[in-house]
């Protein structure tokens, strides 16, 4: 049985790096919490969501079907969302 990962990291304002990570039993589910994820990432008065409206020039995004990640140029602060296929061994 394959399973799909959604492993989520982060840096904010210079802070510690955090991780955490979401198992579901589709990859379509596994997609639509990524797109969730992003917006969340993006909405105003979130750390990358008002740099983004502001000055977007700033940032680097890099995205496909499966991943995506923001990341400040310059300043190490970055958001990493990506899919991993896993084989559930018994």
């Amino acid at each position: 049985m394959k399973v799909y990962v959604l492993v989520c990291e982060a840096r904010y304002d210079g802070g510690q790096e955090d991780a955490v990570i979401h198992t579901y039993a589709t990859i379509e589910r596994a997609r639509k919490e990524l797109k969730q994820a992003i917006s969340e990432e993006l909405a105003e008065g979130t750390y990358f969501g008002d740099m983004y409206a502001k000055r977007r020039g700033d940032l680097e995004i890099t995205e496909d079907e499966n991943s995506w990640e923001i990341y400040e140029i310059g300043w190490g602060d970055y958001a990493s969302y990506r899919i991993v296929e896993r084989e559930v061994v018994a």
